[in-house]
This record gives structure tokens, C-alpha cells and sequence, in this order.
């Protein structure tokens, strides 16, 4: 197994999509994705692993959290994750490189849903 410091930059790859309709293409490094100086907001966003880090065995995992308080997510590996409310700017991005056999193993946090409470729940 390769560990995940081994991992860097320029092995991940991401995308923007603004609320002008704008999809910048697949970037890495750092590179900014959108539009500067324009005021147009991200409303959407994907990231994968590039296909020599995918070959190692790992996944992207990610969240967006919007301006209107939605969470997204989690997707993977390319899906574009974006608010269920129209032009919702995008204000954070959570993201997990995880090893592919877990992050496909159906957790909870993958499947999108979360442990219940103890204590909650009708009765």
C-alpha cells in the first residue's frame, strides 16, 4: 500500500462551475479555477484523482458547504457537487483522499447518511 504522503498536488484534479454557467476545465497544482476579479461565485465543484494516483488504489470524497447553509454530498471521483438550490454560492469544501476499498465500503458517511443519537428517533 502506498501511503498517503506519497500523494501530492499535481495528483489531484479539480473543476469549478460558476452561476454564469462556466465549467473550467480539469485543473491541478493549486491552478485557480473560476473567474477572477468578475464577481461571478463557484456554485458547484468536482475533484478526482488523477488516473496514475487512481491506479494506486485511492478515492476523492468530498462535501460543499453552501451559502445557504446546505451540505452537498459526500461524492466522488469526478461527480459534480453542487447546492439543490439554484446559483447557492459555494463557501466550503471538505475533502477526503481515502484508500478506494473504504471509501466504497458503504459507511454511513459515504452513503450519505449519519449515525443516529442515542435517544433519537420517534417512539
Amino acid at each position: 500500500m502506498i501511503p498517503l504522503d506519497r500523494l501530492g498536488a499535481s495528483d489531484i484534479e479539480y473543476k469549478g462551475l460558476t452561476g454564469a454557467g462556466f465549467e473550467s476545465p480539469w485543473l491541478s497544482n493549486g491552478e485557480p479555477c473560476g473567474t477572477r476579479g468578475m464577481g461571478i461565485p463557484l456554485v458547484g465543484f468536482a475533484v478526482r484523482p488523477k488516473p496514475d494516483a487512481a491506479t494506486l488504489g485511492y478515492d476523492c470524497v468530498y462535501r460543499g458547504y453552501f451559502h445557504s447553509g446546505a451540505i452537498s454530498g459526500p461524492v466522488s471521483n469526478g461527480e459534480v457537487c453542487r447546492s439543490e438550490a439554484a446559483g447557492d454560492p459555494l463557501e466550503g469544501i471538505e475533502l477526503r483522499i481515502l484508500p478506494a476499498r473504504i471509501a466504497t465500503a458503504g459507511s454511513p458517511e459515504r452513503e450519505g447518511t449519519r449515525p443516529r443519537r442515542a435517544g433519537s428517533g420517534s417512539r
